[in-house]
């Protein structure tokens, strides 16, 4: 375990040497990192592992993205203290912005849903037609 969460349940570290892992543990020092940082550690594009990391799996790491368009990533300072009820302020902030942005993304695909079944709806209609004038 990284010693500067020691403070943290073990069930929530990523396993040593995942690029779960490895991303923590370049975050862990509370600086900004650049994108192309983290992917040259990870390994790979880090896009999948921070939401790993942000989500449920390892309960809701605070990871701000600190310019935006830029993708520079900062571990935020409360998960480092060493205090438990930091970081678990930390992890409940992270937890409600999770499920916020999980909200907004339900409705907005529910908004889409009509459009989309139209637009099904018409592609399989030009699609039995076309199958229909190649039979003749």
């Amino acid at each position: 375990m990284l010693p500067k969460f020691d403070h943290i349940d073990s069930a929530y570290i990523p396993e040593l040497n995942s690029s779960h892992w490895a991303i923590l543990n370049i975050l862990a020092d509370q600086k900004p990192h650049a994108k192309k940082e983290i992917l040259m550690a990870s390994g790979d594009d880090p896009r999948w592992t921070l939401q790993c990391l942000i989500g449920e799996r390892f309960n809701f790491w605070l990871i701000h993205n600190t310019t935006a368009g830029s993708a520079t990533y900062q571990l935020d300072s409360r998960q480092v203290t060493g205090e438990p009820q930091d970081d678990t302020q930390a992890h409940l902030e992270a937890n409600e912005r999770y499920r916020s942005r999980s909200r907004k993304q339900a409705e907005s695909e529910e908004n889409r849903l009509p459009k989309a079944q139209a637009q099904y709806l018409e592609a399989l209609g030009e699609l039995e037609a076309a199958n229909d004038t190649t039979k003749q």
